[in-house]
């Protein structure tokens, strides 16, 4: 009685039997093409990531940097600058009566350059008068 069941309804079988593959077939392509659209937004990123690593690593292998760094001697007028100190890769900088405009022109010179700062201080000496106090590596 199975078997006549069967028979009798054996093309609307073959077609459910189809069509729930196409619906399988078709959300396995959906996922498929999600799934690959997201390793490649991925792979993008790391991409992007890995250029900037190259680029960082490029800046700080320069081998001038005691040349770029003894630019701090000449930000300010030598009257201000207590002291600047490059002994081999490392920086002591120290300034003093600066003026809002000169103390903006050291700290952007100082964070431009790719050094490690490992002491970084601003003392306002006066009213509108600061000192600075640099120690940093390379």
């Amino acid at each position: 009685m199975n078997i006549a069941i069967i028979l009798r309804y054996k093309n609307e079988l073959l077609v459910l039997f189809s069509l729930l593959f196409l619906i399988s077939a078709y959300l396995y392509k959906l996922t498929k093409t999600h799934q690959d659209s997201v390793e490649r937004v991925e792979l993008a990123k790391n991409i992007a990531d890995f250029n900037r690593v190259v680029e960082l690593q490029n800046s700080w292998k320069v081998q001038n940097m005691s040349q770029n760094v003894g630019t701090l001697k000449s930000v300010v007028p030598t009257v201000k600058i207590q002291a600047v100190d490059i002994e081999g890769d490392k920086l002591k900088a120290s300034y003093k009566m600066l003026n809002p405009n000169e103390l903006n022109m050291v700290v952007d010179k100082i964070f431009n350059l790719p050094i490690q700062i490992q002491q970084f201080d601003i003392k306002e000496s006066s009213k509108e008068q600061f000192m600075v106090d640099v120690r940093a590596t390379w």
